[in-house]
Protein backbone atom coordinates (compact mmCIF):
# COMPACT_ATOMS: atom_id res chain seq x y z
CA UNK A 1 0.00 0.00 0.00
CA UNK A 2 1.27 3.35 -0.37
CA UNK A 3 2.26 5.29 2.34
CA UNK A 4 0.31 8.25 2.80
CA UNK A 5 0.77 12.08 3.25
CA UNK A 6 -1.18 15.30 3.94
CA UNK A 7 -0.60 18.87 3.02
CA UNK A 8 -0.91 22.38 3.64
CA UNK A 9 -0.27 25.93 3.11
CA UNK A 10 2.11 27.32 5.91
CA UNK A 11 0.17 30.06 4.65
CA UNK A 12 -2.58 31.75 2.72
CA UNK A 13 -1.51 34.91 1.84
CA UNK A 14 1.84 35.73 0.83
CA UNK A 15 3.26 39.69 0.44
CA UNK A 16 4.21 40.76 -2.97
CA UNK A 17 7.83 41.69 -3.38
CA UNK A 18 8.59 42.22 -6.61
CA UNK A 19 9.57 38.25 -6.99
CA UNK A 20 7.17 35.14 -7.93
CA UNK A 21 6.01 34.07 -4.54
CA UNK A 22 5.98 30.39 -4.21
CA UNK A 23 3.92 28.78 -1.67
CA UNK A 24 5.42 27.11 1.73
CA UNK A 25 4.14 23.28 2.15
CA UNK A 26 3.30 22.09 5.84
CA UNK A 27 4.04 18.41 5.25
CA UNK A 28 2.50 15.59 8.02
CA UNK A 29 1.08 11.90 7.53
CA UNK A 30 2.61 8.81 8.18
CA UNK A 31 5.89 9.92 6.72
CA UNK A 32 7.27 13.40 6.61
CA UNK A 33 8.63 14.12 3.12
CA UNK A 34 10.88 16.83 2.12
CA UNK A 35 8.58 19.49 0.39
CA UNK A 36 10.62 19.71 -2.70
CA UNK A 37 9.44 15.72 -2.74
CA UNK A 38 6.51 18.00 -4.40
CA UNK A 39 5.47 19.52 -7.36
CA UNK A 40 3.69 22.86 -7.62
CA UNK A 41 1.29 24.18 -10.37
CA UNK A 42 0.15 27.23 -10.11
CA UNK A 43 -3.15 29.00 -11.87
CA UNK A 44 -4.80 31.81 -11.94
CA UNK A 45 -8.38 31.22 -12.71
CA UNK A 46 -8.19 28.47 -14.69
CA UNK A 47 -5.43 29.45 -16.78
CA UNK A 48 -1.59 27.43 -15.80
CA UNK A 49 0.98 29.55 -15.18
CA UNK A 50 4.46 28.75 -15.95
CA UNK A 51 5.78 29.85 -12.81
CA UNK A 52 4.72 31.03 -9.61
CA UNK A 53 2.65 34.04 -9.79
CA UNK A 54 3.83 37.83 -8.80
CA UNK A 55 1.50 40.35 -9.00
CA UNK A 56 -1.41 41.25 -6.15
CA UNK A 57 -4.39 38.92 -6.73
CA UNK A 58 -5.58 35.47 -5.97
CA UNK A 59 -3.95 32.31 -7.22
CA UNK A 60 -4.41 28.42 -6.92
CA UNK A 61 -1.79 25.88 -6.51
CA UNK A 62 -2.05 22.30 -7.22
CA UNK A 63 0.09 20.30 -5.59
CA UNK A 64 1.47 16.81 -6.59
CA UNK A 65 3.89 14.48 -5.49
CA UNK A 66 7.45 14.33 -7.99
CA UNK A 67 7.31 11.18 -10.20
CA UNK A 68 10.18 9.59 -8.32
CA UNK A 69 7.61 9.43 -4.70
CA UNK A 70 4.13 8.56 -6.48
CA UNK A 71 5.32 4.93 -6.48
CA UNK A 72 5.42 5.19 -2.63
CA UNK A 73 3.75 7.38 -1.89
CA UNK A 74 0.15 9.05 -1.61
CA UNK A 75 -1.41 12.74 -0.66
CA UNK A 76 -4.17 12.03 1.31
CA UNK A 77 -7.22 14.90 1.47
CA UNK A 78 -6.54 18.30 0.23
CA UNK A 79 -4.10 19.15 -2.09
CA UNK A 80 -5.40 21.62 -4.43
CA UNK A 81 -5.48 25.17 -2.47
CA UNK A 82 -6.40 28.71 -2.85
CA UNK A 83 -3.76 31.60 -1.92
CA UNK A 84 -3.10 35.38 -2.10
CA UNK A 85 -0.92 37.51 -3.27
CA UNK A 86 -1.35 40.86 -1.64
CA UNK A 87 0.32 44.09 -0.89
CA UNK A 88 3.92 44.25 0.64
CA UNK A 89 3.68 45.90 4.06
CA UNK A 90 6.54 48.05 4.78
CA UNK A 91 7.12 48.15 8.51
CA UNK A 92 8.12 51.93 9.51
CA UNK A 93 11.29 50.86 11.50
CA UNK A 94 14.18 53.08 10.67
CA UNK A 95 17.55 52.42 10.93
CA UNK A 96 19.86 55.12 12.75
CA UNK A 97 23.16 53.91 11.50
CA UNK A 98 22.01 54.35 8.06
CA UNK A 99 23.13 58.42 7.12
CA UNK A 100 20.47 59.52 5.72
CA UNK A 101 18.26 57.28 7.90
CA UNK A 102 16.63 54.84 5.73
CA UNK A 103 13.87 52.26 6.78
CA UNK A 104 14.84 48.59 7.67
CA UNK A 105 13.05 47.57 4.46
CA UNK A 106 12.62 43.23 3.02
CA UNK A 107 13.99 42.12 -0.08
CA UNK A 108 12.54 44.02 -3.58
CA UNK A 109 9.99 46.90 -0.96
CA UNK A 110 12.60 49.42 -2.07
CA UNK A 111 10.68 49.23 -5.47
CA UNK A 112 7.95 50.90 -3.84
CA UNK A 113 9.50 53.62 -1.59
CA UNK A 114 11.21 57.22 -2.74
CA UNK A 115 12.78 59.10 -0.08
CA UNK A 116 13.06 62.60 0.59
CA UNK A 117 15.17 64.79 2.33
CA UNK A 118 14.99 68.51 3.52
CA UNK A 119 17.16 70.65 5.60
CA UNK A 120 16.34 73.05 8.82
CA UNK A 121 14.36 75.23 6.77
CA UNK A 122 12.27 72.60 4.98
CA UNK A 123 14.13 73.11 1.74
CA UNK A 124 13.91 69.97 -0.12
CA UNK A 125 17.92 68.23 -0.58
CA UNK A 126 19.25 65.86 -2.70
CA UNK A 127 21.47 63.30 -1.04
CA UNK A 128 24.45 64.61 -2.99
CA UNK A 129 24.01 68.16 -1.31
CA UNK A 130 24.40 66.49 2.08
CA UNK A 131 26.88 68.55 4.28
CA UNK A 132 28.37 67.44 7.53
CA UNK A 133 27.49 69.67 10.76
CA UNK A 134 23.90 70.14 9.78
CA UNK A 135 20.62 68.69 10.29
CA UNK A 136 18.34 67.12 8.49
CA UNK A 137 15.04 65.56 8.15
CA UNK A 138 13.58 62.55 5.62
CA UNK A 139 10.92 60.70 5.10
CA UNK A 140 9.09 57.88 3.03
CA UNK A 141 7.02 57.48 0.83
CA UNK A 142 5.25 54.50 -1.00
CA UNK A 143 5.94 56.02 -5.13
CA UNK A 144 2.87 56.91 -6.86
CA UNK A 145 3.23 53.81 -9.53
CA UNK A 146 3.86 51.17 -7.06
CA UNK A 147 0.72 51.73 -4.91
CA UNK A 148 -1.25 48.67 -6.02
CA UNK A 149 1.88 46.60 -4.40
CA UNK A 150 2.98 48.32 -1.03
CA UNK A 151 1.71 50.08 1.38
CA UNK A 152 3.05 51.53 4.91
CA UNK A 153 2.38 48.66 7.53
CA UNK A 154 0.19 51.64 9.28
CA UNK A 155 -1.98 51.90 6.10
CA UNK A 156 -0.42 55.17 5.21
CA UNK A 157 1.60 56.27 2.21
CA UNK A 158 3.77 58.75 3.49
CA UNK A 159 6.05 58.20 6.93
CA UNK A 160 6.29 61.03 9.33
CA UNK A 161 9.73 62.82 9.33
CA UNK A 162 12.88 61.39 10.68
CA UNK A 163 15.63 63.82 11.81
CA UNK A 164 19.51 63.05 11.40
CA UNK A 165 22.45 64.79 11.41
CA UNK A 166 25.81 64.57 9.28
CA UNK A 167 29.00 64.70 10.28
CA UNK A 168 32.11 64.99 8.73
CA UNK A 169 33.51 60.62 9.59
CA UNK A 170 29.52 59.80 8.34
CA UNK A 171 29.53 57.69 5.77
CA UNK A 172 26.99 58.58 3.52
CA UNK A 173 24.36 56.00 1.64
CA UNK A 174 21.67 56.86 -1.12
CA UNK A 175 18.64 55.89 0.25
CA UNK A 176 16.85 55.49 -2.68
CA UNK A 177 19.75 53.69 -4.43
CA UNK A 178 18.33 49.89 -4.40
CA UNK A 179 21.74 49.07 -4.01
CA UNK A 180 21.91 50.54 -0.56
CA UNK A 181 24.51 47.99 1.84
CA UNK A 182 21.52 48.75 4.29
CA UNK A 183 18.83 46.76 1.82
CA UNK A 184 18.67 43.16 1.42
CA UNK A 185 19.59 42.20 -1.92
CA UNK A 186 18.79 38.76 -2.01
CA UNK A 187 15.49 37.54 -1.69
CA UNK A 188 15.24 34.50 1.54
CA UNK A 189 12.03 33.37 0.09
CA UNK A 190 13.22 32.43 -2.88
CA UNK A 191 13.08 28.29 -3.03
CA UNK A 192 16.61 26.95 -3.15
CA UNK A 193 16.71 23.89 -5.19
CA UNK A 194 16.31 25.19 -8.07
CA UNK A 195 18.15 22.88 -11.11
CA UNK A 196 21.52 25.72 -10.91
CA UNK A 197 21.57 27.91 -7.45
CA UNK A 198 23.36 29.90 -9.66
CA UNK A 199 21.93 30.72 -12.85
CA UNK A 200 21.24 34.41 -13.38
CA UNK A 201 17.88 35.74 -12.27
CA UNK A 202 16.52 38.13 -14.44
CA UNK A 203 16.23 41.70 -13.01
Amino acid sequence: ALTKVTVDLESKELEYNTNPRHVKLTVGGESVLPTNAFEMTYYEGYTKLNDAPKEVGKYRVEITLKSDYADKYEIEGEYDFEFEIVKGKIAIDWNTQAKPNVLNLKYGQINGVEYEIVDSEDNVVDYKELQAGNTYRIRAKIKESERNHFIFADGSIETDWQEFSVSANDKLTDPNDPKNPYYPQVDPELPTDSNDPNSPKDE
